[in-house]
């Protein structure tokens, strides 16, 4: 039960700007990115805009979300996995996970890779304190 539903996630279409926009709007540092099925392809951060501000240009900001993560990362030569857990696995795991690829959130998809609830680095913190 570790996390926060409903996960807000944005379609791989949706144009980078407003993407970044959303995420000011619910102050928020993250969100999934699905395909058209729903299914969790990407995660976009506050990392993804750092990354961009060391050589912006504003025609980058006009992607599609999915096609700006990949033009940014390759440029600065970052790997940033989407990191998935199933409801069934344990929180051990979740974390095990967050450790491992050295991200801040792992999302609880269902079978069809679709977001149940996210669960953020602050979630295991408040957790276990």
């Amino acid at each position: 039960s570790i996390g926060r539903e409903p996960v807000l996630a944005v379609p791989s279409t949706m144009a980078a700007i407003d993407t970044f926009r959303l995420m000011d709007n619910k102050h928020i540092s993250g969100v999934a990115v699905v395909d058209a099925s729903g299914a969790v392809v990407a995660n976009t951060s506050s990392r993804d805009l750092k990354i961009f501000i060391k050589s912006p240009r504003r025609s980058t900001l006009l992607m599609p979300i999915a096609r700006f993560l990949d033009e940014v990362r390759r440029d600065s030569l970052v790997e940033v996995p989407v990191v998935c857990c199933s409801p069934e696995d344990t929180l051990a795991r979740a974390m095990s996970s967050i450790a491992t690829t050295n991200v801040h959130r792992v999302y609880v998809v269902d079978g069809a890779k679709r977001p149940l609830r996210v669960i953020t680095l602050t979630d295991v913190m408040k957790y276990i304190v």
